[in-house]
């Protein structure tokens, strides 16, 4: 998963978009503040961004967004649609889009992304250390640490000791 941030002052071209998403490994899911707007994702006007849609069609990608409000404009108080969730049309299906009713102090609302497929799950390894030959594993580790007679006279010191 990546996020992206393209600032409005900031001018991009298509291609630099889909430049940006052939270096991405498939299946891709595209986090972002687009700051586009077109009526196909929820915004009440198409701006010149707002393109945007082109390059989904000729990226092979899909648009997970349900069309509700992203962004509450604080100047206006108009609501936008401008942050996107992009993904390979592998994954489409999985995911289920919504944002939260709840700015949360900030003028982009929350958005949610969940799905009914389960996480891989991961086990933290264990070992019985009570029940391991210490002496075995200490004689080998010294055999595979030391060469030389040197060693061999470390190794006859430890096992006088062991003793």
């Amino acid at each position: 998963m990546f996020y992206i941030y393209l600032s409005p002052s900031t001018a991009y071209t298509i291609t630099e978009l889909e430049t940006l998403i052939g270096q991405l490994p498939p299946p891709v899911l595209l986090l972002g503040d687009f700051n586009v707007q077109n009526q196909q994702w929820g915004s009440s006007k198409r701006s010149t961004r707002g393109k945007m849609v082109d390059f989904l069609l000729k990226s092979n990608l899909s648009l997970l967004n349900s069309g509700s409000p992203t962004y509450l404009h604080p100047a206006t108080a108009s609501f936008l649609a401008i942050d996107l969730s992009i993904t390979h049309p592998a994954l489409y299906l999985d995911f289920c889009w919504q944002t939260d009713s709840d700015l949360h102090s900030s003028d982009h609302y929350p958005i949610v992304i969940t799905t009914d497929i389960p996480s891989p799950s991961f086990s933290k390894p264990t070992w019985k250390l009570h029940k391991a030959d210490w002496a075995a594993f200490s004689h080998q580790a010294a055999l595979e640490l030391c060469t030389g007679s040197i060693c061999f006279e470390n190794l006859r010191m430890f096992y006088q000791n062991s003793k």
